[in-house]
Formats: structure tokens, sequence, C-alpha cells
């Protein structure tokens, strides 16, 4: 062979040999991006969440403004997700799966969106606000000449629903979150994108309830609960309209794996990150706060259970931070309120007002929990009857479950007061449905048997067993498990909450 042939044959099986590396690297790379689908789909609705928020509020609401955002925020924050899962060929697979499974979910629904769209109540009036936002900058709509017309015309009468005026424009009630959204549909098709825009926001949901069960049950396992809860009834209907449950699952099932990133890697960023999440329920609906009080007692729990001083203050680190993440957005949440629907606001404000207080004391009994070294004692006593405090859960679960379910024979709610409107609406039901008259019944006694009518009593059968199996089971319920890590040397925390 001459030198120039027996280059050219080397030069061949160099450039086959730099071909198959890079290709060997761009599939490893799209194995590792597909892996992380989950993860990052439903971070990116979070970032978006965040953008929209920000904009309606400060009445800039256009497509000019919210995308060069939107674009610079993602690609600002696009290392900051939770810790990869390996691009294994079960979790790539199972990622896989769960995509097409949201998209295909997606797909069957859409032809069935509401067009549920009215003044008075929810979700027709987020619909309502969301085809508004399609087209204005802000959720302020100017009330016009509206109102002296009713002062001038015989018998003529103006109302306005659920859109209270104040200072001669009309304010929509509720948190601007899920409106902003459903009209960033509205930008690219119109009416119809924001008819469907919730179930875009269910298909990502349901991926993110994927991502957290795949850290707790594997790739395959978590497949069960995502399919199962796309299948339900409450999932469907409610995405299917405008309402803010899908929304706020979305955020806090993002936020839960983000948490639990953040307790495998020990980064206080990923728990600021996840308290912001969770929070962020607060700029969907006026009870969000509720969410960040359980975000709150949960890591309260887990700061407060070590015994090393050096671990505990650690886990206040990540209470911390988690708790200011949660506290900026609830904070951003009533700002929207107070300036995008202060008439709502009012309406509410003693509920929120205890949400608040509740939210507050959360906080202070956390910090009291995990701060002095006199719990020592009752720490070491927790430890050491970590079995029988779990039977004590098993008895506590079923004596609640057994309350729950006999509650309608012995305790009928009877709360609703004969006089309202809501009494009547209740008598008539009563009447078609060929039931006792009876206008104050309130029916929160039948709580277990809504959730069997949303789900089947086989899926809530189910779920009592999990939680009672989780109650006693060792590692089940909240706990906090210390492990040698082998790498350091260091005994970690890690925590799981149910």
């Amino acid at each position: 062979m001459t030198d120039g042939a027996h280059e050219a044959q080397v030069s061949r099986r160099t450039a086959v040999a730099l071909g198959a590396g890079r290709a060997r690297r761009m599939g490893s790379f799209a194995a590792r991006l597909l892996c992380s689908a989950p993860d990052r789909i439903a971070l990116v609705l979070f970032w978006t969440a965040l953008v929209v928020s920000l904009t309606v509020l400060a009445g800039q609401f256009r497509p000019v403004v919210v995308a060069p955002s939107l674009i610079v925020v993602i690609i600002a924050t696009w290392r900051l997700t939770p810790s990869e899962r390996p691009a294994t060929t079960p979790n790539v697979l199972g990622a896989l799966a769960a995509v097409i499974a949201a998209c295909a979910w997606l797909i069957m629904n859409v032809p069935y969106a509401s067009r549920f769209v009215v003044v008075t109540r929810d979700p027709g009036f987020l619909t309502l606000q969301g085809l508004w936002l399609t087209t204005h900058a802000s959720p302020q709509i100017p009330v016009g000449s509206a109102l002296e017309a009713q002062d001038l015309i015989a018998d003529a009468h103006v109302w306005t629903g659920a859109f209270p005026v104040f200072d001669g424009y009309l304010y929509a009630q509720g948190a601007k979150l899920l409106p902003g959204l459903l009209a960033l549909g509205g930008w690219f098709t119109g009416p119809p994108g924001v008819l469907a825009g919730n179930l875009v926001i269910g298909a990502v949901g349901l991926l993110a309830v994927y991502a957290f069960s795949r850290r707790l049950v594997g790739p395959w396992w978590a497949l069960l609960p995502m399919v199962a809860l796309g299948a339900s009834m409450p999932m469907i209907a409610f995405s299917r309209a405008a309402y803010t449950e899908p929304l706020t699952m979305c955020l806090v099932f993002a936020g839960l794996t983000m948490s639990w990133s953040a307790f495998e890697t020990r980064t206080w960023w990923r728990h600021a990150l996840a308290g912001a999440m969770i929070g962020a329920t607060a700029l969907a609906r006026i009870d969000g706060p509720a969410t960040a009080i359980g975000l709150v007692a949960g890591m309260g729990l887990v700061a407060a259970a070590p015994l090393a001083w050096r671990q505990r203050s650690r886990q206040q680190a990540a209470l911390a931070a988690a708790g200011l993440g949660a506290a900026v957005m609830v904070l951003l949440g009533y700002v929207d309120l107070r300036w995008n629907s202060p008439g709502y606001l009012a309406d509410l404000a003693d509920e929120l007002t205890l949400l608040t207080v509740a939210l507050t004391a959360t906080a202070v009994a956390a910090l009291v929990l995990t701060l002095p070294r006199r719990w020592n004692p009752l720490r070491q006593l927790v430890l050491h009857r970590r079995s029988q405090l779990g039977w004590a859960a098993v008895a506590a679960v079923s004596l609640a479950a057994i309350v729950l379910l006999s509650r309608s024979w012995w305790l009928p709610g009877q709360h609703t007061d004969i006089g309202s409107a809501y009494a009547q609406v209740v008598g008539g039901l009563q009447e078609r449905e060929g039931l006792a008259i009876d206008p104050s019944r309130s029916y929160d006694d039948w709580s277990v048997r809504w959730l069997a009518w949303y789900y089947g009593w086989p899926m809530v059968g189910l779920a009592g067993l999990f939680l009672h199996d989780r109650s006693g089971a060792p590692g089940g319920g909240l706990q906090v498990d210390f492990r040698q890590r082998r790498a350091d040397g260091h005994r970690v925390a890690l925590a799981g909450a149910e």
C-alpha cells in the first residue's frame, strides 16, 4: 500500500470515529434532554407564570414585552433545575411515555374545551378575563358611559356580575395569573386558544405529577398516578374549563420535585426556588398561602428533628430559604389582588387574614421547635419510640376514616343560613332529587362521598390504604432519615413528606 493510500485510509477511519463519537454525544444529549423534559416543562411554566404576573401587574401585558422577557428569563435560569435523573434506558423511556401520554391526553380533550363564558361566576369570568387580556395590556376594564346610561333610560339596569366597579373601572374578581396564561394562547390562535389554554396547563400538570412520582417509585410505576389522575373526572372537567386547580397542582408538584432535589443535593437555592414555586399558588388563588403553610410546617418538622446542632442548623437554613421564597410569592399575590381585584380582596379579607395569621403562626412554631436545645430530650424520645408512634398514627388514621365515613349518620352538616340565596338553591335541588327538604343542609358531612363521586370508591379505598400503610411503615409518612454519605463521611438529613 502506498503512503498516500495509507493516509487516505487512516483519514477515513478517523472521520468515521469522529462521526461515531459525535453521534454518541448527540444521542447522549438527546437522552438527557428527554429524561429531564418533565422537570423542565413544569419549570418553564413557573417562569412563564412569573413573567405573566409581573407584566399584568405593571399594566404592560403585551407580546413585545412578554416574549423577550420570557426568553431572557428562561435562558438565564436554564441551569436552575432539579438534579438530573440518570439517562438510563428506563428513565428515558419512562419520560418519553409520560410526554406522549400528556400530549395524547391534550389532543383527546381539545375538542371538548369548555365554551362557558359568563360574567357571573367561575370559570366563565376567568375565561372572559383571558379574552380581554388577549387584546389589552391591563386587566382593568373602563366602564365608559354605561352607568350614566342607566340613569337616562327608563327601566334600564346595569349589572356587572363578578366585575365590581371602582373609580370608573371594572375589576374582575380573582388573581390574574390564569387569565394571563390563557391570553398567551389567544395571542397565537385567538379565542380558541383561550378556551383550550387550560388543557395545556393540565397536560403540564400531569407531567409535574410524573416528575415527582418517579423520584418516589421509579420511572415506570410513576406512570400509574399520572394516568389515573388524567383519567379522573375532576382533572378532565377542571382542565376543559378555566379553573385554577390544574395550575396550582402543577406549581405544587413542580415545587415538591425541586424540594426533593434540594434535600438530595443540599443546595440552598433549590430550597428557595421550591418555596417560590409552591408559594406561587398565591398568584393563581386567593387561598394560595395554604400551600405555603404546608411547606413551612413540613420543613419545620424536618429542621426540628435532628439531634446534632450542625445538622439542625443546615435544615434551619433550608427552612429559611424556602420560607423566604414562598413569602415573596405570597406577597406578590397579595399585591396583585390589592391592585387588580380590590373588591374581591375586601369581600374575602377575613379569610385571607386567617390564612396570613396561620402562615405566620406556623413559621413561628417552626422556629420555636428548631432553635432551642432543650427540645433534645423530646427529639430523643421520638427517635426511640418511632415504632410505637407509627402504630399510633395508624390508629389515628383509622379512627379519622371511621369518623368521616359515619359523620352523616350522627352529625349532619346544617350550617347554611336559611334566608340566603344559597339555601334556596339547596332546597330546589333537594326537591328535584326527591330528598327531604332541609335548606339548612350544608352537606359538609359528605366529604368522603364527594371524593368517591369524583374518583370512585376503589380510588378512595386505595388512597386510604396507602395513607394507613405510610403512617406506620418504617420510613413512611413524614420522617427524617439520617444516612451515612460515603463520599464525604458526613451524616445528612434527607426528608420525605407525603
